[in-house]
């Protein structure tokens, strides 16, 4: 994640914990799998390049619209009243201009779905990063969980024994200072 600004970092990391936390309450999302389903279904960065995917698919109809007669309809007046004007037009040759376009339209729609898929995959390589750093901090907070409760043990067994006044009350004292 070295070549993501930290406003970056914060977004993802934010878009992440809501995922997390709109999900948990509504179903145990313990896989990485129905997280990233979830991710491909709702990232705005994703639902952005779909967008762009279905403007360009609109884009290249239209051009392909070029290839057709065009159907005008205008009310011209002049001296002698309104004149009502229906044209029926097409092009003899273009001079390859309807075929650029179209083909500019195709490499455009290629363009917006490359664009869609480099997103997805970003954002589920990330998505990945930060679940395995969930992952990682998990078993840190077990551990350390652990290790309190070990310290705690020790506590009462050192705070026994001074009480009983078998170990000197220091022992207890830096037994409770390694506990807190």
């Amino acid at each position: 994640m070295g070549y993501l600004s930290n406003t970056a970092r914060r977004t993802l990391g934010l878009w992440v914990m809501s995922c997390v936390t709109a999900w948990a309450g509504a179903q145990d999302l313990e896989s990485l799998p129905d997280l990233m389903a979830h991710a491909v279904a709702t990232h705005p960065d994703i639902q952005v390049r779909r967008a762009e995917v279905k403007a360009s698919q609109s884009g290249l109809e239209a051009a392909r619209w070029g290839r057709y007669p065009s159907l005008t309809a205008n009310l011209e007046s002049s001296s002698g009243g309104p004149t009502r004007v229906l044209r029926l037009e097409q092009p003899l040759w273009t001079g390859g201009l309807i075929t650029g376009q179209i083909d500019l339209a195709q490499v455009l729609e290629r363009v917006a779905q490359a664009a869609l898929r480099e997103t997805q995959q970003r954002i589920l390589s990330e998505l990945a990063a930060a679940y395995l750093e969930v992952l990682r901090l998990e078993a840190r907070l077990k551990v350390a969980q652990s290790n309190e409760a070990e310290h705690q043990r020790l506590y009462n067994i050192i705070e026994r024994r001074a009480d009983a006044e078998v170990s000197p009350r220091t022992d207890a004292v830096q037994a409770g200072v390694r506990l807190n």
